[in-house]
């Protein structure tokens, strides 16, 4: 918060008359106003915010059964849902996304309070119904000190159930989503996730408006030769499955439900629970997948960005597959896509790092000083010179030693117990 304070300096012009034997008049030149202008950024610190809750929704439908790779010589030739099992030496989507679910949890188990919701609940449409692992009590070590352990045995269970799940079913999205949204306790001041991870697009969705059979025989006539209404009905179901034809399995619940999946992360955003997409597999790289999934990245408001506007940021490998968007600020990927289980890991990583955030001690100023020596910092209401085990102003911020007395005091503040950081400058005008 800038707070601009104006100091004046008046200027007294004064004329003054001397009487006495020898009369004289002593005349006082005008000076010009000299005015200081203060601007004060103060700023509450805490450098350890509370752990957020967040919940792990994972996909479990039947296309997770597939290989990562179907030219792989390890696999089958049509092994995977509709086919036979893929042969133990076959790595598939579940397979991988165990690997890399055990590495997250294992390396990350602190960084959040997790809870875990499988979807879909059943070997069909069925939305999550229940959750396979709560989160903490809200009320447990409120400040969360000790807490480690705890959080450690919860992710090794969360990575035991998630060894054993068996793919099946379709990707019933929206309605999952809204049931985990549902057990977040909305009047705590923990920041709130649902981490989704996916590997399809999202259908299931019986009030999907636009979930119509392809080429309804009712409407359609024949569907034996090409009709304008029966195509227009394909191009909105756009089908998810290997058929939405009337009469199948899915019928209408295999069409797209991209716009329902978006309005209710959208609706979840609105409550403070953010919305983290993973695309997981290699059919959410293009089309309509990334299509999707880009929207309801943007909608849960944890899009991938690109602040300092390079390519880089987005596409750190330089491989051309992402770039920054400069007008936006945002990733073309604004979704994290993961095409294999390295790829998984390596982004379950980056989401790591943005919950535990950087840089604690570091404090970007709003405006510059035109010289260092008119900075002043108040920490706590103390004014504290500037050193080499205090603070230093540099590349545009002040930044306080990493070992010194202050920084430690930042890096060991809570929400609750925060310390005050106020950065005056002082220019003339």
């Amino acid at each position: 918060m800038i707070r601009p304070v104006a100091l004046a300096v008046a200027t007294l012009v004064l004329s003054l008359t001397a009487v006495g034997v020898a009369c004289q008049t002593y005349d006082f030149e005008p000076v010009t106003p000299l005015t200081l202008a203060q601007t004060t950024q103060s700023t509450p610190v805490s450098a350890h915010n509370l752990k957020p809750n967040m919940f792990l929704l994972v996909d479990k439908s039947g296309s997770m059964s597939g290989p990562i790779l179907p030219s792989d010589p390890q696999c089958t030739p049509g092994c995977g849902p509709g086919g036979p099992a893929c042969p133990a030496g076959c790595k598939t989507r579940i397979s991988e996304l165990r690997s890399a679910m055990n590495t997250f949890l294992t390396s990350s188990a602190t960084v959040a309070r997790m809870g875990l919701a499988f979807f879909p609940a059943d070997s069909s449409c069925g939305a999550t119904a229940a959750v396979s692992s709560d989160l903490p009590p809200e009320n447990a070590t409120a400040d969360d000190n000790g807490t480690d352990a705890t959080l450690t045995a919860k992710a090794m269970d969360i990575n035991g159930k998630i060894a054993v799940i068996a793919p099946n079913g379709g990707t019933p999205t929206a309605d999952s989503l809204a049931f985990v949204g549902g057990k977040f306790d909305l009047t705590s001041p923990r920041q709130k996730f649902i981490l989704l991870m996916t590997d399809g697009l999202p259908n299931c969705n019986s009030n999907n408006q636009n979930a119509t059979c392809t080429c309804n025989p009712s409407i359609c006539g024949s569907c034996s030769a090409p009709n304008a209404i029966c195509m227009a009905q394909a191009a909105a179901c756009n089908c998810t499955t290997s058929s939405c034809a009337a009469g199948t399995a899915l019928c209408s619940k295999g069409c797209l439900d991209g716009d329902g999946s978006t309005a209710t992360i959208a609706d979840l955003n609105t409550k403070g629970i953010k919305t983290i997409v993973v695309g997981f597999g290699a059919d959410t790289a293009g089309g309509a997948a990334a299509t999707v999934l880009n929207a309801m990245a943007v909608a849960g408001g944890f899009a991938r960005k690109c602040p300092m506007g390079t390519n880089a940021e987005c596409d750190p490998m330089n491989t051309g597959a992402d770039s920054c968007d400069t007008t936006t600020s945002l990733c073309k990927n604004k979704f994290y896509q993961a095409s294999n289980g390295t790829a998984l890991a390596a982004a379950l990583a980056d989401i790591s790092k943005s919950l535990i955030g950087n840089m604690p001690c570091t404090f970007n100023l709003d405006s510059q000083p035109s010289d260092p020596r008119l900075l002043s910092v108040i920490f706590n209401g103390v004014d504290v010179p500037a050193g080499p085990d205090t603070w230093s102003y540099t590349g545009g911020a002040v930044v306080f030693a990493a070992n010194g007395t202050y920084c430690q005091q930042i890096l060991a503040s809570t929400s609750q117990k925060p310390v005050q950081v106020e950065i005056r400058i002082v220019q003339q005008l």
